[in-house]
């Protein structure tokens, strides 16, 4: 329905000769957003998962690359993705106001929502990195509050919180982990 990810794949840093590609970057912070993982250290601990290579094309950047990327990342890049996905989601009637009465909203692709998804310790020494965080925050909201809008049942909307859910692909990422890794950690 959304087709985000050549969206995803579109948005550029200022790096000259790239190792790391930028849709690496942009999409590992996706998954750290919609996983509610609260830093870049806490998404590199994941770094073992076989989700990485599926969804990134490679393994998982490491935390300080994506936050030194993320800086090099102009906002407006960053927006228009935004401005793409959210204008899709509202023609398709897919974000409806939650039951809390707050409500996502995009103005002239300057963005404004209430929510108690954290990032407190992301990349917090670059303003642009930190307003790209941001942005791809509340892009990653809008998402989240689609997906659980239409793609759950009533009974599943019922029976599980967003929080719920959001622990749920959480858990997915963790569990992609390869066992023989986990019991071979000190």
């Amino acid at each position: 329905m959304l087709g985000w990810e050549e969206h995803l794949d579109k948005v550029r840093d200022s790096r000259p000769r790239a190792l790391i590609p930028t849709s690496a970057v942009v999409r590992a912070t996706v998954v750290m957003f919609l996983a509610r993982l609260g830093s870049l250290n806490a998404l590199e601990q994941s770094r073992p998962s076989r989700f990485w290579p599926k969804w990134v094309g490679r393994e998982l950047p490491s935390a300080d690359t994506i936050g030194r990327v993320c800086a090099l990342v102009e906002p407006t890049e960053v927006r228009d993705l935004h401005q793409q996905m959210y204008t899709r989601l509202k023609r398709g009637k897919a974000l409806e106001p939650p039951a809390h009465g707050l409500t996502a909203a995009i103005l002239d692709a300057r963005e404004s929502h209430a929510t108690r998804w954290f990032a407190d310790h992301v990349y917090r020494h670059d303003s642009t990195a930190m307003l790209n965080f941001w942005l791809l925050a509340m892009a990653c909201l809008n998402l989240f509050m689609a997906f659980y809008a239409r793609n759950l049942k009533p009974a599943a909307r019922r029976a599980a919180s967003m929080l719920h859910i959001s622990r749920l692909i959480l858990a997915e990422l963790y569990h992609a982990i390869p066992t023989a890794l986990i019991r071979a950690s000190p």
